[in-house]
């Protein structure tokens, strides 16, 4: 048996349904009160929404917001050792979708630092997240140097700190936190 902490779903925006419950009237009233209705319907991922709120008690549902790659993705392809994955900025937390998935909240960040942004040939950077409370670090490696000032403005309009990493391995302030 095996305990998943995190279920990544991927759904057509545009794909309505109609689903009938296998309860009676009475049934939904006793269990559910006022929350479920014997039919629900409206566009697949509302009603499985609210199909795990209501009858698996799954409170905390995350879509991804407003964040658009260079790509116009909702994710940006990297990798964390030698797993590669999909960073999910989002609107208060980042999520790694690998194994295993890395969940963080941006309460939880003390910044981040970005390293081999423009340096030499390469057409990729590594970005690094530290915890507040362990300082614990995260890197996510070899994103496309496109991505990189997608990224400064999300951690910026985030209110996180960020750093900058020379070649030399010296640390300076990219910006100063927002707000």
């Amino acid at each position: 048996m095996t305990l998943h902490h995190f279920i990544a779903m991927n759904f057509e925006l545009d794909r309505d349904v109609k689903v009938k419950l296998n309860l009676t009237p009475e049934e939904l009233e006793k269990k559910y009160g006022e929350n479920l209705k014997p039919e629900v319907e409206g566009k697949l991922y509302d009603v499985l929404s609210t199909l795990f709120n209501n009858l698996v008690g799954i409170k905390k549902i995350i879509v991804p917001g407003d964040f658009k790659s260079h790509k116009g993705s909702k994710a940006i392809n990297c990798s964390v050792k030698a797993a590669e994955g999909y960073l999910y900025p989002l609107k208060s937390s980042i999520v790694f979708i690998h194994k295993p998935v890395l969940y963080l909240r941006h309460s939880e960040l003390k910044h981040v630092e970005f390293s081999r942004t423009g340096q030499g040939p390469s057409r990729t950077f590594d970005l690094t997240l530290t915890r507040v409370a362990s300082d614990q670090n995260v890197t996510f490696l070899s994103i496309d140097r496109e991505e990189h000032s997608i990224l400064v403005d999300y951690f910026k309009h985030s209110n996180i700190k960020m750093k900058i990493v020379d070649l030399e391995g010296n640390r300076s302030e990219l910006t100063e936190k927002a707000g």
